[in-house]
């Protein structure tokens, strides 16, 4: 009965040879908009906030969980000695 009905609908309508390759055309614009997009590296990461130490200087946080401390595998480097002692692991 819905197919009846919308058969009934659509063959009201001429078809158009054109769409055949409008269609095409537009989803391979989408497609190619979508992978240029994926595959583009953003260049500043994303500061999700903001570490001040006791002295003022501001540390920026760029992931949302965060290893605090002096070593080169820490996401917040260069800290003073009083927060890289506490081995802190900070989510935000």
């Amino acid at each position: 009965m819905m197919q009846d009905t919308l058969n009934s609908f659509f063959s009201q309508f001429e078809p158009a040879p054109w769409l055949c390759y409008v269609f095409p055309v537009l989803a391979l614009g989408i497609l190619v908009r979508c992978a240029v997009s994926l595959l583009t590296f953003r260049q500043e990461p994303e500061v999700w906030a903001w570490l001040t130490t006791p002295d003022g200087t501001h540390i920026p946080v760029t992931h949302w969980e965060s290893l605090v401390g002096r070593g080169a595998g820490c996401d917040a480097a260069g800290v003073p000695d009083e927060l890289a002692h506490a081995r802190g692991f900070d989510t935000v």
